[in-house]
């Protein structure tokens, strides 16, 4: 059995599509999605980010906010640090010349968000992606456009290859 990995689902449904009924496509986050039983309620997205920014007194993120570049805001420093690997917090080191904020208030902006997510139970992204602890996983894998990983993605995709997987195929 074999499974095509790609990083949309318009992608996915097109390799799917293309490689007939005997392969299973899905994208990396919906496979971690799936295996930790979350709902889309769960995730953390425009109205809960937008909402968590007014309880903290900050801005919101101007839309684009999710393009992994960092900005002068929290939540792009945030994320871009979670994508590459690194501690959200040395991330304010490695960009502070981009940001109007103080570290500590950025130190408050990562806490508050941590808590946040707990309480109310909300997964990002990269939660899922840090999550993953597959339980079942096809023999064979094929990534589609394995060039565009990023650090959190092949952490992820490593965990399905060490406990399953016996043939890796990478495109692109």
């Amino acid at each position: 059995n074999t499974l095509i990995l790609s990083y949309s689902r318009t992608a996915a449904a097109s390799i799917a599509a293309k490689a007939g009924k005997e392969y299973k496509s899905s994208t990396i986050h919906s496979l971690c999605f799936h295996d930790l039983g979350a709902v889309p309620q769960q995730m953390m997205q425009g109205r809960q980010i937008e909402e968590f920014c007014k309880l903290i007194k900050i801005p919101a993120p101007d839309e684009g906010f999710d393009r992994y570049d960092p900005s002068v805001h929290q939540y792009e420093i945030y994320n871009y640090a979670r994508t590459a690997g690194i501690d959200p917090l040395e991330a304010y080191f490695r960009y502070g010349d981009l940001v109007d904020f103080t570290f500590s208030e950025y130190v408050y902006f990562v806490k508050s968000l941590q808590r946040y997510k707990e309480v109310f139970g909300l997964y990002e992204f990269h939660d899922l992606l840090e999550k993953f602890d597959p339980t079942d996983a096809p023999r064979n894998l094929l990534i589609d456009e394995s060039q565009d990983n990023s650090y959190i993605l092949t952490t992820a995709i490593e965990k399905l290859v060490v406990k399953w997987v016996k043939r890796i195929y990478l495109v692109g």
